[in-house]
């Protein structure tokens, strides 16, 4: 299992100015434009047996929420 080690890309693909409307991205310094950080993993959750990982957090946890049996 890898940890992260940047930020994740946000997937944004529009730019938009303080009042929500549709800009230019060139110049804007936006996500839209920069595209920067790393691709989302494909698929994000792993089943290993008993356990699921989370390939973008590093998480790990058992597929059976009451493991121990609790009443």
């Amino acid at each position: 299992m890898k940890a992260p080690h940047s930020i994740l890309r946000t997937g944004q693909t529009s730019c938009h100015n303080g009042s929500d409307e549709l800009v230019a991205c060139t110049g804007s310094g936006q996500d839209a434009e920069l595209c920067k950080g790393l691709p989302w993993h494909e698929p994000r959750f792993v089943t290993q047996g008993e356990i699921v990982v989370d390939e973008v957090t590093g998480l790990i946890w058992t597929r059976d929420a009451n493991r121990a049996e609790y009443p």
